[in-house]
């Protein structure tokens, strides 16, 4: 699925996904003030579940892992061994040569490695160890002279909230012959050198400011060679089918962000009970705005599943 589908309907806390936006290029995008956001960014999805739903459109197909991809042409032929990047409302990279690239073999950020396996991208808080001084800041723009040598991100990163309590565990597991550890500023946190990442055997939270920077996202040469191919096969399938879909791939894509979901109603038949699809009014709130826990994760999607294209379009709540 290419992530630009529902052109940033809402810049503030709010999904509404319809078929509005449906067209060839099928995606789902959650704008950047929402991706660049705190941890608390609460999202809620509006799900669009009108009769129209239940109604086929035709689109590109999505982007499937196990297929490689040949490339459109030369100026296409993007690397296997190489990822991407798009920083902060940049354009998607869009010829193999592009300089906003980098040695797959030295991702150190072990959270973007099963996504980007799956997905073919990945969106995040990308952070490159660089400067004078050297700390973990923004990606360049151009690495044209393969300058850049260790990269990380914030979903790796040993985190505790004000009260010593663990928001992210993280993981220590670094890039090709980089010493395993936590991402560090140079402080020195734990027994180890280099300072730009620490072993955590004090336990000590990141002393990085993720949030102080734009997400970064990065992709695989496969989806990439996938999404400049305008001869991939088209399907067909039902709008609320698309929609599931992509809000579902939203979800599991865009960390540090709370979601919640509200569906549409009938808006006849006079049931007495708010919560039902058939109360006289123009929605419902299915599940309420929760931290994205692998518990709450798994509900919010099951529930995404379970919508019915049954209900009305309210024109005015």
């Amino acid at each position: 699925m290419d992530k630009y589908l529902v052109k940033s309907l809402l810049a503030t806390m709010l999904v509404f996904v319809s078929p509005i936006g449906f067209s060839e290029d099928i995606d789902l995008y959650i704008s950047s003030v929402i991706k660049d956001a705190s941890k608390n960014a609460q999202v809620l999805i509006i799900f669009d579940t009108s009769g129209s739903m239940d109604e086929e459109h035709s689109f590109k197909s999505d982007f499937n892992s196990a297929n490689s991809y040949t490339a459109v042409n030369s100026e296409h032929a993007y690397d296997d061994n190489t990822l991407y990047y798009e920083r902060h409302e940049e354009a998607i990279p869009n010829n193999k040569n592009d300089v906003r690239n980098f040695s797959a073999a030295i991702n150190g950020c072990e959270a973007s490695k099963m996504t980007l396996a799956d997905q073919g991208y990945y969106v995040g808080r990308i952070r490159e160890y660089r400067g004078s001084t050297p700390q973990w800041n923004t990606l360049r723009s151009d690495n044209s002279d393969n300058q850049i040598s260790l990269i990380d991100c914030e979903q790796d990163a040993y985190i505790l909230d004000s009260d010593g309590a663990i928001i992210n565990i993280g993981s220590q597991v670094n890039g090709s012959g980089v010493t395993a550890g936590y991402p560090s500023n140079g402080d020195g946190s734990g027994t180890q050198t280099p300072n730009e990442y620490y072993d955590n055997s004090l336990a000590v939270t990141t002393n990085i400011n993720w949030s102080s920077l734009e997400n970064v996202t990065l992709y695989t040469g496969k989806y990439l060679r996938w999404h400049h191919n305008q001869s991939v096969t088209e399907v067909t399938e039902k709008r609320i089918v698309t929609a599931k879909r992509s809000i579902i791939d939203v979800i599991d894509n865009t960390p540090s962000v709370n979601f919640g979901l509200e569906a549409f109603n009938f808006n006849y038949g006079g049931s007495t009970n708010p919560d039902s699809d058939t109360a006289g009014n123009g929605g419902r709130i299915v599940l309420g705005i929760r931290e994205m826990t692998t518990l709450n994760k798994i509900t919010l999607k099951d529930k995404i599943n379970a919508l019915l294209p049954v209900g009305s379009t309210p024109l005015c709540e």
